[in-house]
């Protein structure tokens, strides 16, 4: 399992899936309770659920998209627009705009760009492992998520 991680793409690469999901479960978990918060209903937070999990419905057109540009690029896009979303939320509150209209806008973009990190995540093991060392670094991206 060692060797894999050996390799420094392969190793950035983990590292920043881990860091990323992280990253994600708190904002999940945070998202969700300002939902809460800010609406002051269960109804909101359904609802914020439901604006999360809406997006795994187009995640079957990621594919052609993954394979027509650059992976490097698209992860690093993806994770940038991400953290540029997630500014948005702290910004509305400094400036007295917070909403919780806006916090369910931006949730399905978030969750959006998820569904097209996670695939190119796993179609770029293979371009960054040689074929013998694949099953132990699909293991240790399973671990990842």
């Amino acid at each position: 399992m060692m060797s894999v991680l050996k390799n420094m793409n392969f190793l950035k690469l983990f590292s920043g899936r881990i860091t990323t999901n992280a990253g994600d479960s708190i904002y999940y978990v945070a998202a969700m309770w300002l939902v809460y918060e800010l609406g002051g209903s269960a109804f909101y937070t359904g609802l914020a659920g439901f604006l999360t999990l809406m997006p795994q419905v187009f995640q079957f057109l990621t594919g052609p998209i993954i394979d027509r540009v650059s992976i490097r690029k698209l992860l690093t896009f993806s994770q940038v627009i991400q953290a540029i979303l997630i500014l948005f939320i702290p910004i509305a509150h400094l400036l007295d705009v917070l909403n919780v209209t806006l916090v369910l806008l931006v949730m399905p973009f978030i969750s959006l760009l998820n569904q097209i990190a996670y695939p190119a995540t796993s179609a770029v093991i293979p371009l960054l492992l040689p074929k013998e060392q694949l099953t132990k670094g699909n293991s240790l991206m399973s671990f990842a998520y």
